[in-house]
């Protein structure tokens, strides 16, 4: 790692002093580079507990890098929280002892989605809406998405599609470029970015939620989209086939090839039966392995053995409510 400036010296003195002053007795910070940026406090701060959840772009920064990125951050962690099983195998890889690995899902708040009838919600309507919520950076896959709705819209006459893009992006003019070129003006729409009530209203319209990374851990984005019962297609990569099981709880996508893709897609939007039990299992799931009260409880179980000075990573590894297909 690089030696902190002068500057940097004095930010920390500063961290410090907020910390000594509140009396906090533990740290837990999200994404590894925060967490690097005040793992020093550990070691001047006698008997404070630190613990970091990593996500996902954390872990692809230390694997592109020579140096040993999160050595330091790594031995004097009380804990380091892993969102999914490809997560905790990315860590070790990297180099974090498995014996500070803890398990624990991200959790997503169910009462803040609206709970909508899915029953023949295809039916009642004249257009079917697909969304997507993502950044717009080349991981994630926004020109496969934008060709794979051409094709359905092609294809696909019972009704006319709307696909909407919820974010922002450096690939914002080649995404309008290729929207043009397939002349998709009346069909996909760039929305840019928007809040999250906003997102929650959009989730509340939509009947698919689509999303083709090519790079993801356990994106929040389809938790929410199961939370609010909207039928989910995602790309089969990384974390995501812990969370969508095939046909039960969600369509997974190959990336290799849109054709492959695109006939999945088209048997979801056509069989309503199928997006009836993707739905109801999709929630069923969402609501026994990412329930927020479930997540905190287990975060305080964490905590507390940190506190007594017992931290047994085997007790709690395998802590996870199994999912009943």
């Amino acid at each position: 790692m690089q030696k902190k400036s002068n500057y940097e010296k004095i930010l920390d003195i500063f961290k410090l002093d907020a910390i000594l002053e509140s009396k906090i007795t533990a740290i837990h910070a999200h994404f590894g580079d925060i967490a690097n940026e005040f793992i020093f406090i550990k070691k001047l701060v006698p008997g404070i507990k630190f613990f970091v959840t990593f996500h996902g772009y954390d872990i692809r920064a230390a694997l592109s890098k020579n140096d040993f990125f999160y050595k330091n951050l790594f031995t004097l962690a009380d804990g380091v929280i892993s969102i999914c099983d490809y997560n905790s195998n990315r860590l070790r890889e990297i180099g974090c002892p498995k014996e500070k690995i803890f398990r624990v899902n991200n959790g997503v708040n169910l009462n803040f989605f609206a709970k909508k009838e899915v029953a023949g919600f295809f039916d009642l309507k004249d257009e079917i809406i697909i969304l997507t919520v993502a950044r717009l950076e080349p991981e994630k896959n926004l020109i496969f998405a934008i060709c794979l709705i051409d094709k359905l819209a092609r294809n696909f006459s019972h009704k006319k599609i709307k696909y909407l893009i919820v974010g922002d992006g450096s690939l914002r003019s080649e995404l309008e470029a290729k929207v043009d070129e397939l002349n998709l003006q009346g069909t996909v729409f760039l929305l840019g970015a928007k809040s999250k009530m906003e997102v929650r209203g959009l989730l509340e319209k939509a009947d698919i939620f689509l999303l083709t990374s090519t790079q993801e851990a356990s994106p929040i984005v389809i938790l929410e989209a199961m939370a609010a019962k909207v039928a989910v297609a995602a790309s089969s990569v990384g974390g995501i086939p812990e969370m969508i099981k095939d046909g039960e709880t969600g369509i997974l996508l190959n990336l290799s090839e849109v054709e492959f893709s695109f006939q999945k897609l088209y048997l979801l939007m056509i069989d309503q039966k199928l997006r009836f039990k993707i739905v109801e299992k999709a929630y069923q799931y969402v609501s026994e392995q990412h329930n927020m009260d479930f997540i905190i409880n287990k975060l305080i179980k964490i905590y507390s053995n940190a506190n007594k000075q017992c931290i047994n990573c085997g007790d709690l590894e395998n802590f996870r409510i199994d999912y009943k297909s």
